[in-house]
């Protein structure tokens, strides 16, 4: 690549050594193969197509819990996706959901935690499919107390 080479107008174009652009920089190869151009700075593919947790917002907004101790049980979770998932099928409706959900949710109490705060961090797992999916698409931060 270094010497004299022609332009397509056949005039003489001086191309200058390659350590010559780079510096004193060793030129990078990759799989034996020299590169003289080093990689451009800034995000790889790799940082596009991976999710990150601080791009990630809930769709809920939680009301602050004074209480340091709360925690959903597990068996709270696994009571409410055996007995009264919605998926948003047809033949489903909506309200008798909410009303079975409401019933089932008021039996649970913890003390200094606010009965919506149980609430909301239970419904998402009262939903299935569908349902499920339509809650996840809704804008972050879109369902208050």
């Amino acid at each position: 690549m270094e010497g004299d080479h022609n332009t397509p107008q056949g005039i003489p174009l001086q191309v200058p050594p390659v350590n010559q652009i780079l510096g004193n920089n060793p030129i990078p190869q990759v799989d034996g193969v020299q590169h003289p151009l080093p990689p451009l700075p800034g995000p790889t593919l790799e940082y596009y197509y991976t999710p990150r947790v601080a791009d990630i917002r809930p769709v809920i907004l939680y009301p602050p819990i004074p209480a340091n101790n709360f925690e959903i049980k597990s068996c709270w979770i696994q009571l409410i996706t055996s007995s009264i998932q919605f998926h948003g099928l047809k033949d489903e409706e909506a309200r008798v959901h909410l009303s079975r959900f409401l019933q089932l949710a008021n039996g649970f109490k913890v003390n200094g935690v606010p009965d919506d705060a149980i609430r909301l961090h239970l419904f998402p797992y009262s939903l299935a499919g569908h349902a499920k999916r339509l809650l996840e698409t809704q804008p972050p931060l879109s369902i208050t107390p």
